[in-house]
Protein backbone atom coordinates (compact mmCIF):
# COMPACT_ATOMS: atom_id res chain seq x y z
CA UNK A 1 0.00 0.00 0.00
CA UNK A 2 3.01 2.31 0.32
CA UNK A 3 5.27 3.71 -2.39
CA UNK A 4 8.14 4.91 -0.13
CA UNK A 5 9.14 4.48 3.50
CA UNK A 6 11.28 6.58 5.82
CA UNK A 7 12.53 5.27 9.18
CA UNK A 8 13.33 8.05 11.65
CA UNK A 9 14.96 5.99 14.41
CA UNK A 10 18.49 5.24 13.07
CA UNK A 11 17.69 1.59 12.30
CA UNK A 12 16.43 0.24 8.92
CA UNK A 13 13.31 -1.97 8.82
CA UNK A 14 13.59 -5.62 9.78
CA UNK A 15 12.38 -6.69 6.33
CA UNK A 16 13.66 -5.96 2.84
CA UNK A 17 10.85 -4.07 1.09
CA UNK A 18 10.15 -3.82 -2.62
CA UNK A 19 9.87 -0.03 -2.48
CA UNK A 20 12.47 2.70 -1.80
CA UNK A 21 13.42 2.89 1.89
CA UNK A 22 15.17 5.85 3.54
CA UNK A 23 16.67 5.70 7.04
CA UNK A 24 17.23 8.90 8.97
CA UNK A 25 20.39 8.51 11.06
CA UNK A 26 21.25 10.92 13.87
CA UNK A 27 22.79 8.90 16.72
CA UNK A 28 26.45 9.90 16.93
CA UNK A 29 27.04 7.50 19.83
CA UNK A 30 26.72 4.66 17.29
CA UNK A 31 29.74 6.13 15.52
CA UNK A 32 31.98 7.07 18.42
CA UNK A 33 32.05 6.61 22.19
CA UNK A 34 33.16 9.13 24.78
CA UNK A 35 35.04 8.53 28.00
CA UNK A 36 31.99 9.80 29.91
CA UNK A 37 29.71 7.06 28.56
CA UNK A 38 28.79 4.51 31.24
CA UNK A 39 29.49 0.78 30.85
CA UNK A 40 25.77 -0.03 30.67
CA UNK A 41 25.14 2.56 27.96
CA UNK A 42 28.19 1.39 26.00
CA UNK A 43 26.85 -2.17 26.14
CA UNK A 44 23.40 -1.11 24.95
CA UNK A 45 24.92 0.95 22.14
CA UNK A 46 27.14 -1.94 21.00
CA UNK A 47 24.08 -4.21 20.78
CA UNK A 48 22.24 -1.59 18.71
CA UNK A 49 25.28 -1.27 16.43
CA UNK A 50 25.13 -5.00 15.72
CA UNK A 51 21.42 -4.73 14.94
CA UNK A 52 22.13 -1.84 12.54
CA UNK A 53 24.86 -3.84 10.78
CA UNK A 54 22.53 -6.81 10.33
CA UNK A 55 19.74 -4.62 8.90
CA UNK A 56 21.66 -2.05 6.82
CA UNK A 57 20.97 -4.01 3.63
CA UNK A 58 17.26 -3.25 4.11
CA UNK A 59 17.57 0.46 3.34
CA UNK A 60 18.29 2.04 -0.02
CA UNK A 61 19.43 5.45 1.25
CA UNK A 62 20.42 7.17 4.47
CA UNK A 63 19.58 10.73 5.50
CA UNK A 64 21.81 12.68 7.90
CA UNK A 65 21.99 16.23 9.22
CA UNK A 66 25.65 17.10 8.51
CA UNK A 67 28.74 16.16 6.51
CA UNK A 68 30.47 15.09 9.73
CA UNK A 69 27.86 12.40 10.36
CA UNK A 70 27.84 11.38 6.70
CA UNK A 71 31.60 10.75 6.65
CA UNK A 72 31.59 8.88 9.97
CA UNK A 73 28.57 6.76 9.06
CA UNK A 74 30.19 5.74 5.78
CA UNK A 75 33.50 4.87 7.44
CA UNK A 76 32.03 3.05 10.46
CA UNK A 77 29.53 0.82 8.64
CA UNK A 78 31.01 0.61 5.14
CA UNK A 79 28.19 2.51 3.47
CA UNK A 80 28.79 4.12 0.08
CA UNK A 81 28.87 7.91 0.32
CA UNK A 82 26.52 8.13 -2.67
CA UNK A 83 23.82 6.42 -0.59
CA UNK A 84 23.96 9.06 2.18
CA UNK A 85 22.07 12.33 1.68
CA UNK A 86 22.67 15.45 3.79
CA UNK A 87 19.27 16.98 4.48
CA UNK A 88 19.23 18.91 7.78
CA UNK A 89 15.76 19.74 9.02
CA UNK A 90 14.39 21.07 12.26
CA UNK A 91 11.40 23.01 13.61
CA UNK A 92 12.11 26.75 13.15
CA UNK A 93 12.43 28.73 16.37
CA UNK A 94 12.82 32.33 15.23
CA UNK A 95 11.26 35.49 16.59
CA UNK A 96 9.75 38.07 14.24
CA UNK A 97 12.68 40.40 14.99
CA UNK A 98 16.01 40.24 16.83
CA UNK A 99 16.56 41.95 20.15
CA UNK A 100 19.64 44.20 20.32
CA UNK A 101 19.36 44.75 24.08
CA UNK A 102 21.02 41.59 25.38
CA UNK A 103 22.89 40.62 28.51
CA UNK A 104 26.53 40.60 27.40
CA UNK A 105 27.38 38.39 30.36
CA UNK A 106 24.52 35.97 29.71
CA UNK A 107 25.57 32.44 28.71
CA UNK A 108 22.90 29.96 27.59
CA UNK A 109 23.14 26.17 27.31
CA UNK A 110 19.88 24.56 26.19
CA UNK A 111 20.32 20.84 26.79
CA UNK A 112 19.25 17.89 28.90
CA UNK A 113 21.58 16.51 31.54
CA UNK A 114 22.93 13.31 30.01
CA UNK A 115 26.60 12.69 30.80
CA UNK A 116 28.03 13.53 27.38
CA UNK A 117 26.42 16.98 27.54
CA UNK A 118 29.28 17.84 29.91
CA UNK A 119 27.41 20.05 32.41
CA UNK A 120 29.75 19.41 35.32
CA UNK A 121 32.79 20.80 33.52
CA UNK A 122 30.77 23.79 32.35
CA UNK A 123 29.36 24.59 35.80
CA UNK A 124 32.72 24.29 37.54
CA UNK A 125 34.42 26.40 34.86
CA UNK A 126 31.71 29.05 35.08
CA UNK A 127 32.16 29.26 38.84
CA UNK A 128 35.93 29.69 38.38
CA UNK A 129 35.19 32.40 35.84
CA UNK A 130 32.82 34.16 38.23
CA UNK A 131 35.40 34.01 41.03
CA UNK A 132 37.80 35.80 38.71
CA UNK A 133 35.52 38.30 36.97
CA UNK A 134 32.61 38.76 39.42
CA UNK A 135 30.04 38.95 36.61
CA UNK A 136 27.97 36.81 34.29
CA UNK A 137 24.94 34.50 34.45
CA UNK A 138 24.74 30.87 33.32
CA UNK A 139 21.33 29.74 32.04
CA UNK A 140 20.61 25.98 32.01
CA UNK A 141 17.60 23.75 31.30
CA UNK A 142 18.01 20.67 33.50
CA UNK A 143 14.80 18.78 34.35
CA UNK A 144 14.02 16.73 37.47
CA UNK A 145 15.42 13.52 35.99
CA UNK A 146 19.05 14.57 36.49
CA UNK A 147 19.36 14.66 40.27
CA UNK A 148 23.16 14.87 40.47
CA UNK A 149 23.38 17.95 38.26
CA UNK A 150 20.46 19.60 40.06
CA UNK A 151 22.23 19.01 43.37
CA UNK A 152 25.41 20.58 41.99
CA UNK A 153 23.47 23.61 40.75
CA UNK A 154 21.76 23.99 44.12
CA UNK A 155 25.04 23.84 46.01
CA UNK A 156 26.60 26.45 43.71
CA UNK A 157 23.65 28.86 43.94
CA UNK A 158 23.73 28.62 47.74
CA UNK A 159 27.33 29.81 47.53
CA UNK A 160 26.17 32.83 45.54
CA UNK A 161 27.00 31.76 41.98
CA UNK A 162 24.49 33.16 39.43
CA UNK A 163 23.32 29.94 37.81
CA UNK A 164 19.68 29.91 36.68
CA UNK A 165 18.16 26.55 35.92
CA UNK A 166 14.91 27.00 33.99
CA UNK A 167 14.03 23.31 33.73
CA UNK A 168 12.13 22.13 30.67
CA UNK A 169 11.00 25.14 28.65
CA UNK A 170 8.28 25.55 26.05
CA UNK A 171 9.29 27.04 22.73
CA UNK A 172 8.11 30.60 23.41
CA UNK A 173 10.16 30.68 26.61
CA UNK A 174 13.19 29.37 24.72
CA UNK A 175 12.97 32.25 22.27
CA UNK A 176 12.91 34.70 25.16
CA UNK A 177 16.08 33.24 26.71
CA UNK A 178 17.93 33.23 23.40
CA UNK A 179 16.87 36.78 22.63
CA UNK A 180 17.80 38.08 26.10
CA UNK A 181 21.41 36.86 26.13
CA UNK A 182 24.44 37.37 23.92
CA UNK A 183 26.08 33.94 23.99
CA UNK A 184 25.32 30.28 23.46
CA UNK A 185 27.93 28.13 25.17
CA UNK A 186 28.05 24.52 23.98
CA UNK A 187 30.43 22.11 25.79
CA UNK A 188 28.82 18.84 24.63
CA UNK A 189 31.25 16.02 23.87
CA UNK A 190 29.20 14.43 21.08
CA UNK A 191 26.41 15.72 18.82
CA UNK A 192 24.88 14.53 15.59
CA UNK A 193 23.64 18.03 14.91
CA UNK A 194 23.55 20.46 17.84
CA UNK A 195 20.09 21.96 17.46
CA UNK A 196 20.76 24.40 20.31
CA UNK A 197 23.57 25.93 18.27
CA UNK A 198 21.29 26.55 15.29
CA UNK A 199 18.48 27.93 17.44
CA UNK A 200 20.86 30.28 19.20
CA UNK A 201 22.44 31.55 15.98
CA UNK A 202 19.06 32.12 14.32
CA UNK A 203 18.03 34.13 17.37
CA UNK A 204 21.08 36.39 17.20
CA UNK A 205 23.43 34.73 19.70
CA UNK A 206 27.16 34.26 19.21
CA UNK A 207 28.56 30.77 19.74
CA UNK A 208 31.20 29.78 22.28
CA UNK A 209 31.59 26.18 21.20
CA UNK A 210 33.52 23.00 21.82
CA UNK A 211 36.49 22.63 19.50
CA UNK A 212 34.98 19.49 17.96
CA UNK A 213 33.84 18.56 14.43
CA UNK A 214 30.11 18.86 15.15
CA UNK A 215 30.52 22.56 15.98
CA UNK A 216 32.28 23.32 12.69
CA UNK A 217 29.70 21.29 10.75
CA UNK A 218 27.02 23.72 11.93
CA UNK A 219 28.82 27.06 12.08
CA UNK A 220 32.01 29.08 12.20
CA UNK A 221 31.95 29.81 15.94
CA UNK A 222 32.98 33.05 17.61
CA UNK A 223 35.13 31.38 20.29
CA UNK A 224 36.17 27.73 20.79
CA UNK A 225 37.54 25.70 23.70
CA UNK A 226 38.57 22.18 24.69
CA UNK A 227 35.42 20.87 26.43
CA UNK A 228 37.44 18.52 28.65
CA UNK A 229 39.60 21.36 29.99
CA UNK A 230 37.87 23.54 32.59
CA UNK A 231 40.58 26.16 32.41
CA UNK A 232 40.01 26.55 28.66
CA UNK A 233 36.25 26.92 29.22
CA UNK A 234 36.97 29.61 31.81
CA UNK A 235 39.31 31.43 29.42
CA UNK A 236 36.67 31.30 26.66
CA UNK A 237 34.17 32.95 29.01
CA UNK A 238 36.72 35.62 29.95
CA UNK A 239 37.56 36.27 26.29
CA UNK A 240 33.89 36.78 25.49
CA UNK A 241 33.91 39.81 27.82
CA UNK A 242 37.37 41.25 27.14
CA UNK A 243 37.74 41.01 23.39
CA UNK A 244 35.83 42.33 20.40
CA UNK A 245 34.24 39.02 19.53
CA UNK A 246 33.62 38.15 15.87
CA UNK A 247 30.15 37.16 14.73
CA UNK A 248 29.20 33.51 14.34
CA UNK A 249 28.53 32.32 10.79
CA UNK A 250 25.74 29.78 10.26
CA UNK A 251 26.61 26.99 7.81
CA UNK A 252 23.57 24.69 8.00
CA UNK A 253 20.01 25.72 7.16
CA UNK A 254 16.62 24.04 7.30
CA UNK A 255 16.01 21.79 4.25
CA UNK A 256 12.65 20.35 5.26
CA UNK A 257 11.18 21.32 1.86
CA UNK A 258 13.84 19.22 0.11
CA UNK A 259 13.05 16.27 2.36
CA UNK A 260 9.33 16.54 1.61
CA UNK A 261 10.09 16.66 -2.12
CA UNK A 262 11.58 13.16 -1.93
CA UNK A 263 8.20 11.75 -0.97
CA UNK A 264 6.02 13.58 -3.47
Amino acid sequence: NFTKVICFGNIPPTLKLRIPVYTYFHQLLFLESTSSTSFINKTKTNIKKKVLISLKKNTDSWIVQSKTVKDKLSLKFGIELSKIKILPFYPPLIASSLNDNRDKGGFVYISNGTIHKNHINLIEAFCDYFDSEKKGVLHLTINKEFIDILSLIESKTKLGYPIKNHGFLKRDKLINIYQSNKYIIYPSLAESFGLGLIEGIENGCKVIGANLPYTYAVCIPSIVFNPLNREEIKKALINSQQQKVKDTTQLIFNQIDDLITIFK
